[in-house]
């Protein structure tokens, strides 16, 4: 039983909390939708049917030699979080004046490229600003403006071209291959590398399936390969599409880089256990499960999306891990400086114990007024009475927009992380 379950209950603890939900300890929190991560979850963990099996031909299968066989790639360094991987990536890899062309990014990536001199550039397709659109892949490029950029800065200045499957900061929407070939064909060209920020490849492949009338008939774990062919290495954090609340990746197909990294590791070190290592092997043994578990989480979110209805703040179609609705200032009535995005989730919470978060906006996506919330899923944990009742509290909410009352801030922390431990109060 959860420790607040009357409104009356949660005003008390948003009260101690600085009326910042951020803050509010998960056995507050009647369904808690903030975050697909399961580093922040409490589960189970998953065994392997018969312990790390041996293979008569390798050995005892490391994670690394699971990762590269799955994924492709043939060097491979095991982390303990993906955004681990991004500052070692990042500091292997960028100087001043780099810029970075691909797709919008996610607030740790974009952080982790700018403090080590990169300058991100968003070049993705025209229908990832249009929330209404029905088109199945806004992660798409927009090849013609990635062309424009590389000629614009010149080769020798982008150290590489960053896609990310399956696109959390334009709703959770998937790449089409036939797109990842052409940015792939046109960085051959240019002679610039690939990389990609690959957490929900997964989604990215089963969406894939289902969307991209060529490959209805190809295995997802083909559709995986085929994909990562087109990109010389990777970032991941394995907390999203895998059972386990710890681990991540980088690999790629260049060894000098590699060892360049390795090196890194030897200056920060991995955060992995041997121990670690074996219960992110045991997650990762099993993909026909994996990809059971990730196609029933993106039926979850297709049922929530569904439950919502025509709601013209709905971002449309259903993506593969969250749903995003666009609580601008514009569709709320409640000015910036009243935090509309934290109002809304401060009403849903107040009123019926849900926690979501706030979406990192990209530098287009303010310039177009968007500005989503999220509600993530996790892969366990979820069940299809729980979403109907989410999709319900969440259009009680939706139908009273008029009278959310804004939240304004009285005590700001300065800091990547200063807005988690602001104080707000409702405002009046």
């Amino acid at each position: 039983m959860k420790l607040a379950e009357a409104p009356s209950s949660r005003m008390q603890v948003l009260e101690l909390a600085g009326h910042n939900l951020d803050v509010v300890p998960s056995e507050y929190i009647t369904l808690d939708l903030q975050s697909d991560s399961l580093i922040h979850k409490s589960f189970p963990s998953v065994g392997c049917e018969s312990g790390l099996r041996q293979d008569q031909s390798h050995g005892n299968i490391s994670v690394e030699k699971l990762f590269s066989r799955y994924f492709g790639f043939p060097h491979v360094i095991a982390v303990s979080q993906g955004r681990l991987a991004e500052a070692i990536f990042s500091r292997t890899m960028l100087r001043n004046g780099h810029y970075i062309p691909g797709s919008s990014l996610f607030s740790t990536t974009r952080v982790h490229q700018e403090q080590n001199g990169g300058t991100p550039v968003e070049v993705m397709s025209a229908e990832s600003l249009d929330i209404a659109s029905l088109y199945p892949f806004k992660g798409n490029i927009n090849i013609a403006t990635l062309e424009q950029v590389i000629q614009t800065h010149h080769p020798r200045w982008i150290p590489y071209i960053c896609i990310e499957p399956c696109n959390n900061a334009v709703g959770g929407h998937p790449i089409s291959l036939e797109n990842m070939r052409a940015v792939a064909d046109l960085a051959r060209h240019y002679r610039i590398p690939v990389y990609l920020d690959a957490c929900r490849i997964i989604d990215n492949a089963l969406m894939i399936q289902e969307r991209e009338k060529q490959y209805r008939n190809t295995p997802v774990d083909e559709i995986i390969r085929e994909f990562c062919s087109y990109a010389d290495g990777c970032t991941m954090s394995a907390t999203k599409d895998f059972p386990t609340s710890i681990g991540g990746f980088f690999a790629t197909r260049d060894p000098e880089l590699f060892y360049r990294c390795i090196d890194q590791i030897a200056l920060l070190g991995s955060g992995l256990s041997h121990d670690a290592k074996e219960n992110i092997a045991c997650a990762m043994e099993n993909m026909d499960d994996v990809f059971a578990r990730v196609r029933e989480r993106i039926n979850l979110v297709k049922k929530l999306h569904n439950a919502l209805g025509e709601n013209c703040l709905l971002a449309k179609p259903a993506g593969g891990h969250a749903v995003f609705l666009n609580v601008s200032v514009q569709n709320l009535g409640i000015p910036q400086r009243h935090n509309p995005e934290r109002a809304f989730l401060y009403r849903l919470f107040r009123d019926y114990g849900i926690r979501g978060s706030v979406n990192p906006r990209s530098p287009d996506q303010i310039a177009k007024n968007i500005s989503f919330v999220r509600f993530a899923l996790p892969i366990v944990g979820l069940r299809g009475e729980v979403i109907e009742k989410a999709a319900d509290d969440i259009s009680a909410v939706l139908a009273a927009k008029d009278s959310i009352q804004g939240l304004e801030i009285v005590k700001k922390y300065s800091g990547l992380t200063g807005f988690t431990r602001s104080h707000y109060r409702p405002v009046r």
